[in-house]
């Protein structure tokens, strides 16, 4: 017999209002999103709806933005919509070496798409506790979640679940890829070969 925690969707949904009503009051947290497409812009700041949120359509009105802060102003989130690191340690250079003490503190989201490019990238963001990952397109649960952690609230533990059988499907490692998706798929299949 195995014991497996899984939330119910009860669960899950009271746990996505827990941490937005976290996160928005008494004061919400100031997120600044930029992205070049529209549509992830629109579709982050619906998730986000509550927040004090700022839209920019690239890097430059990034920086151009960061320049005007003041030193008591705060910035909680930072979510950046770029396929490559590079300009992440550049965000997070400017961030740690401000005049603004806050922005100091500010989280870092990176959205991205997986490629064999950005795959093969070295990890100069790993271990950094004040960025965090995401993979697109972004869902407003891993949104959410993912903002929690890096403002340091603990997610509800789900309650346990018993279950007799074994599951019927494997996954090998936490990816789930679509049968059309030749990249992922081939990318897959050489990772299978290494680990013979």
């Amino acid at each position: 017999m195995q014991i497996i925690f899984v939330p119910t969707p009860t669960q899950a949904s009271s746990e996505i209002n827990r941490l937005r009503s976290t996160l928005i009051g008494p004061f919400p947290s100031k997120v600044v999103i930029c992205s070049a497409s529209s549509a992830t812009r629109d579709l982050i700041h619906n998730i986000l709806k509550g927040f004090d949120v700022t839209l920019l359509p690239n890097l430059d009105a990034v920086h151009s933005h960061l320049e005007r802060y003041r030193w008591d102003d705060r910035l909680d989130f930072l979510i950046l919509d770029d396929q490559f690191q590079t300009q992440i340690v550049d965000v997070i250079q400017i961030l740690r070496w401000s005049n603004t003490p806050a922005l100091r503190n500010t989280k870092i989201v990176h959205l991205y798409t997986p490629t064999a490019q950005s795959l093969s990238e070295t990890v100069a963001i790993g271990g950094n506790p004040n960025v965090a990952k995401i993979i697109k397109p972004p869902r407003k649960a891993r949104i959410l979640q993912v903002l929690g952690e890096l403002k340091g609230l603990a997610p509800v533990p789900p309650s346990p679940v018993v279950a007799t059988d074994p599951p019927h499907r494997m996954l090998v490692g936490n990816i789930l890829v679509a049968e059309g998706a030749v990249i992922p798929n081939h990318m897959l299949s050489h990772c299978s070969l290494c680990s013979r």
